[in-house]
């Protein structure tokens, strides 16, 4: 998918938009982990008072977990030469959680060149963290796979975004 906008502020709301997506898949999931559909009343309680105080890592960590518990559940059984079934999935989302920590935090400046966006980062020294647009379209690929990926774990029953 190529995504063509106006300003470098532009691209980087819009990622942080895919991003929350992202996140708020993360929050279905353990929602419904916990809560029938019916009880409108305690899933916004845990949201409102739970879930919009955790990270984004801690909300990632968290589904991890019940995913895991659920597979050992099921007969799986981990060893050192194997992984837990959604293993990969979950290092996805925690790469992409250092880019949405990136375009979240850190400066956007103009880089009248060929890159899409540039970010100005200052941890240890002064770096220009660079994305062509092949980049930036990458990115958004990989994190609405990711949304569709923890979408499609969720419980028979429950509904997308």
């Amino acid at each position: 998918m190529s995504i063509i906008l106006s300003s470098n502020h532009e691209y980087r709301g819009y990622l942080i938009n895919e991003f929350t997506k992202l996140e708020k898949a993360i929050d279905q999931h353990l929602l419904s982990n916990f809560f029938p559909l019916n009880k409108f009343d305690k899933i916004y309680e845990m949201h409102e008072v739970l879930l919009d105080r955790m990270t984004f890592d801690g909300k990632r960590t968290a589904v991890k977990g019940i995913l895991d518990k659920r597979s050992i559940s099921g007969g799986f059984m981990k060893t050192r030469n194997n992984s837990y079934p959604h293993g990969k999935l979950f290092d996805e989302i925690r790469q992409l959680i250092e880019f949405r920590n990136y375009f979240a935090h850190y400066l956007c400046v103009e880089d009248f060149g060929e890159y899409t966006i540039s970010l100005l980062q200052f941890r240890d020294r002064t770096t220009i963290l660079r994305y062509s647009q092949e980049d930036f379209d990458s990115l958004v690929d990989r994190i609405i796979k990711a949304t569709s990926d923890i979408l499609s774990l969720l419980p028979d029953g429950s509904s997308g975004l």
